[in-house]
């Protein structure tokens, strides 16, 4: 795949290049003389789906929103179909010969005659092709580069997701001092202890400590935010075992 193992932060600063090119375009379309999309509601649609890519990109980087990525591929997608057939609409296959232009003098024939020679005609048709060609390409990467960073954020969201489940399967507890009730994990029963190893802050009694299944407790709140930050590779602070068990897709070998 083209996105199998790509890097956030260089996908992202991609999508924002784009959506600073695409406001540009904006105000190019909505400013210009140009003909092309030749038709005034054709362009009205194609500025209003710049703006709208352009301002769910940004929410999709500046708020790592999977759904707002994934409506940004799909405002693309429309805008390109927009395009596509605007451009064959207003620019139909021309023959290419002597005689085409407008100028119907006997220098202008003359001229014609000069110039659209066999060998321009293949040379104009090459250019003109090579440029669509370019476009596309250029279409299909911002195309593979949105899908790509709404990939991305998925599986951001899934690993956040197996996070979440694995801090909701630890035990909590009320520290009530040397008469705490502590459960029997994997046969053992938890060390007695007085304080957090994340934060050095002695166990108050009324505090909810967290259980690990390696038997060390930690304030709830401080244990928690230390998963959430290490995120899939999270560790006991004192033993380093792994505390968050990442699910296997099917297929996936183990």
């Amino acid at each position: 795949a083209v996105f199998s193992k790509p890097h956030m932060s260089s996908t992202r600063e991609g999508v924002l290049m784009v959506t600073g090119l695409e406001v540009l375009a904006v105000g190019y379309w909505a400013t210009s003389l140009d003909d092309w999309p030749a038709s005034p509601a054709m362009r009205g649609l194609t500025i209003l789906l710049l703006c709208a890519n352009a301002s769910l990109s940004f929410a999709a980087v500046r708020f790592r929103s999977e759904r707002a990525a994934l409506a940004a591929l799909a405002a693309y997608a429309a805008l390109l179909a927009c395009l596509v057939a605007d451009f064959g609409v207003s620019h139909p296959n021309s023959g290419c010969g002597a005689g085409s232009g407008g100028d119907d003098t006997e220098l202008g024939k003359l001229l014609a005659q000069l110039l659209w020679t066999v060998d321009a005609c293949l040379l104009m048709s090459i250019l003109g092709w090579v440029t669509i060609g370019i476009g596309f390409a250029s279409a299909g990467w911002v195309g593979l580069l949105l899908l790509g960073f709404w990939r991305l954020l998925r599986q951001a969201g899934e690993n956040d997701r197996e996070v979440e489940r694995a801090i909701a399967s630890l035990p909590t507890v009320l520290f009530r001092g040397k008469h705490t009730p502590l459960p029997l994990l994997e046969g053992r029963e938890p060390a007695e202890a007085t304080s957090c190893a994340i934060c050095l802050g002695d166990f108050e009694p009324g505090e909810e400590l967290r259980i690990l299944p390696c038997v060390h407790l930690y304030h709830r709140a401080c244990i928690d935010e230390w998963i959430r930050r290490k995120g899939l590779a999270a560790k006991c602070p004192l033993c380093n075992r792994k505390l968050v068990a990442r699910r296997r897709a099917a297929g996936e070998p183990h």
